[in-house]
């Protein structure tokens, strides 16, 4: 069991961040390790439920734990890129943040793509459409996080099929920022409207058009940056 140091005053809910995430990051917790409920940790932190939550949060938004329906939170698997996670949890809660991830992607997705509809193989186009397919049943069904785990799936397999292992690994990195960063723009738009631009990419890909699917992906993060403006103000 980690141990823990009581919270006094001030920045109550980032100090209880900064200890869990240190205690996952040093070992003290492992991954698959079923974190102390919500109540445990008020009473191990000496701090309030929504300080606790707020944490929690923040955490899951990073990609450090995540919570499985029904049984709890759990720490999760992690790698080298953990050492970018302090950038990451500022990308998770910032607008400004976000918009220069957007600003980030738009230039690695932009040559994924190009390099996806270039050198993907029959077999990856097939698995594309079938991704495309789930978000389109969940679009339809209003299930809004079977949409986004299906929506980060279908850019992570876009990643794949570049072949690039640099763009591969990049990704990979700031996929869990992205992850929540999509969870909430599929809260605020149309998920039937989103599947418009994720098809025209589809096809693009699958004709080996490159600039028709990198002028495609651009459009969709560039709409994705108003969307993160129009939160800010």
């Amino acid at each position: 069991m980690a141990q823990i140091t009581p919270i006094k005053r001030s920045k109550i809910s980032d100090e209880v961040l900064n200890q869990l995430k240190q205690s996952i990051l040093s070992g003290e917790w492992q991954p698959n390790e079923r974190l102390p409920s919500e109540s445990a940790l008020c009473e191990m932190f000496q701090v309030s439920r929504i300080s606790i939550r707020t944490a929690l949060h923040k955490l899951e938004a990073i990609g450090l734990i995540e919570t499985r329906n029904g049984e709890g939170t759990y720490v999760r698997e992690v790698d080298s890129s953990c050492v970018m996670l302090p950038m990451l949890q500022d990308l998770a809660i910032s607008p400004a943040g976000i918009l220069e991830l957007l600003e980030f992607r738009e230039s690695v997705d932009r040559l994924s793509c190009r390099l996806a509809a270039e050198r993907g193989k029959p077999e990856d186009v097939e698995k594309l459409e079938a991704i495309y397919r789930q978000m389109e049943t969940c679009a339809h069904a209003g299930n809004q996080e079977g949409f986004t785990q299906a929506d980060v799936a279908f850019h992570q397999l876009i990643a794949q099929m570049s072949g690039n292992s640099f763009i591969i690994r990049v990704l990979n990195i700031v996929n869990d920022v992205y992850r929540a960063h999509l969870h909430r723009m599929n809260q605020t738009i149309s998920l039937v409207f989103s599947l418009d631009s994720h098809w025209r990419l589809t096809q693009a890909i699958r004709d080996k058009d490159r600039e028709r699917a990198a002028t495609i992906i651009s459009e969709s993060i560039r709409d994705s940056m108003r969307e993160v403006e129009q939160w800010a103000n």
